[in-house]
């Protein structure tokens, strides 16, 4: 049981690590731009995760951030958590099938 329990915890952890990275990478590159009005307004582009990962990596090629996969999948993360509350698939950094990789 205490083994479940640290598990929990250091998931928890290293989800709350990836969230403040993907809110420094928003803060930083994205929120001039995308304030809140932007992610609650009624007309909105992303429906679910995959669209939300999807329009991340969009603006990022848009802007030529050369963000790295795990980077990208942070910053949606942090939206996520912030204003969406989707349920993600699969585990931090792992691939949604629509989402083309990035070129190394």
């Amino acid at each position: 049981m205490k083994r479940v329990l640290l598990l929990f915890f250091l998931l928890a952890v290293q989800s709350m690590a990836y969230a403040e990275r993907g809110e420094l990478l928003y803060e930083t590159h994205c929120q001039a731009c995308h304030g809140p009005e932007m992610h609650q307004r009624s007309r909105r582009i992303v429906t679910d995760w995959g669209t939300l990962l999807a329009q991340v990596q969009r603006w990022e090629s848009n802007i030529n951030l050369n963000w790295s996969q795990e980077e990208i999948t942070d910053v949606a993360h942090y939206l996520n958590e912030r204003y969406y509350g989707f349920s993600e698939p699969g585990h931090h950094g792992e691939q949604i099938d629509h989402v083309q990789s990035k070129p190394q």
